[in-house]
């Protein structure tokens, strides 16, 4: 199930903000705690490099991943 979520979300390592938003989608399923979806315009992609790693979902479908490239 997917819902809007307008609590503040923010994603950061150490004291590097990589993303701030109140406008994530979190998604409740059945077996996993609540996953929580930035939009791409509240992510800093300037840490963000893609990564080569590529996952399937049967429900969610394809999924690509980017490294943190930090200091």
């Amino acid at each position: 199930m997917l819902r809007p979520d307008r609590r503040l979300v923010e994603v950061a390592t150490g004291t590097v903000p990589v993303a701030t938003t109140r406008h994530a989608a979190r998604v409740l399923e059945t077996a996993s705690p609540p996953a929580f979806y930035v939009p791409p315009g509240d992510v800093q992609f300037a840490w963000l490099r893609p990564s080569r790693t590529r996952t399937f979902c049967e429900w969610k479908g394809t999924a690509s991943y980017f490294d943190l490239v930090v200091g």
